[in-house]
């Protein structure tokens, strides 16, 4: 018997495709998913940094209105007060403390955004 011989065929199988087909994907969405965690903390970052200059403008205008005829009565009031924020897309309140022994006051900013954001 004579064998017939073989003829080499160039190229990939249907199974060696689709292998090679899901290592691509899995190897894809692995980095997408890198990118992804990556973006968070670049957001996180970019609303911190937000809120550090929102307080500290908040700061600079309550230093420019208060005086000794408004120190009890103007920004300085001991309490919690509402505040327009300078770039208006995100809320900010304040609250005036004092110290009863040396009555220092102490100002706390707050800084949150609304949850469309």
């Amino acid at each position: 018997m004579m064998r017939r011989p073989r003829l080499r065929q160039g190229g990939f199988s249907i199974a060696e495709a689709v292998i090679a087909a899901i290592v691509f994907v899995v190897a894809v969405t692995g980095v997408l998913a890198t990118i992804g965690n990556i973006k968070k903390p670049s957001v996180r970052t970019d609303r911190s940094l937000t809120a550090a200059y929102v307080g500290q403008k908040v700061l600079e205008d309550m230093r420019n209105e208060v005086d000794a005829e408004t120190w009890d009565t103007g920004p300085l009031s001991v309490g919690p007060n509402p505040r327009s924020c300078p770039n208006g897309v995100v809320n900010c309140t304040y609250s005036v403390d004092e110290d009863p022994v040396s009555h220092a006051r102490e100002v706390t900013v707050n800084v949150t955004w609304p949850d469309n954001l």
